[in-house]
């Protein structure tokens, strides 16, 4: 129950960041877009009366909803009212243009900052595993003896570097180092991280299972060893 709450937690947050961000933020923007929409068509027209009447009649049409408001489309009257100050002031179609330009620039610079955060988690993420693998070798060429075993370590050590969420990579790996005689505190550790990572990546019960036994093991190893 406790390794299931986590992804529950999770799927709550993100449902509830979606239906946040539709109600509000996309909401927002497209109200704005409209609004655009309307100025634009009656600046081709050269007024907004075709257009005052034609939502008028759909107002009417479809059971009087000219008052009625709605969270992504701005009111009939409200449309109406401000085509009026559009045709009577042109100032209000160039300063909502620029409102919309600018909230354009905003959200391209929200983008760009955005990529330019995920390429640097990229990289830092990159680096660590980098950090851990050089961890994992330095342990390999002090506990690992024998061509096999440092064929077979070299193997699941690419494996993991390429698919950084492979749990049957770290399983291995902390397998192979478990499975060395010559254990120490700081081998003891490294295998307790790679099965925690497997532990998190794991999609199957048997990768579950080879986790917690890994684990399992550790923590005995740990309570019977000598207090110094």
């Amino acid at each position: 129950l406790l390794e299931v709450l986590p992804v529950v937690w999770q799927t709550v947050g993100l449902l509830g960041f979606l239906i946040l961000y539709v109600r509000f933020v996309f909401g927002f923007i497209s109200r704005r877009f409209e609004r655009q929409a309307d100025l634009a068509s009656a600046e081709i027209m050269g007024t907004s009366l075709p257009l005052r009447t034609a939502l008028e009649k759909i107002g009417l049409a479809y059971g009087n909803i000219r008052n009625a408001k709605s969270w992504h489309h701005i009111g009939i009257a409200e449309r109406v009212q401000y085509l009026l100050y559009a045709d009577i002031d042109p100032i209000v179609c160039l300063r909502h243009n620029r409102a919309v330009h600018r909230m354009k620039r905003e959200g391209y610079v929200l983008v760009l900052c955005w990529v330019i955060w995920s390429a640097w988690q990229t990289g830092s993420g990159l680096d660590e595993l980098d950090l851990m693998q050089s961890g994992i070798q330095s342990q390999a060429g002090q506990h690992i003896s024998g061509g096999l075993e440092q064929s077979e370590l070299a193997h699941w050590r690419r494996v993991r570097m390429l698919i950084p969420d492979s749990a049957e990579a770290s399983l291995r790996l902390a397998e192979i180092l478990q499975n060395r005689p010559d254990t120490t505190p700081s081998h003891k550790q490294m295998v307790r991280l790679l099965a925690e990572e497997a532990l998190r990546n794991a999609s199957t019960t048997q990768e579950i299972m080879r986790a917690q036994a890994i684990l399992q093991k550790i923590n005995q190893e740990t309570k019977t060893e000598p207090i110094p």
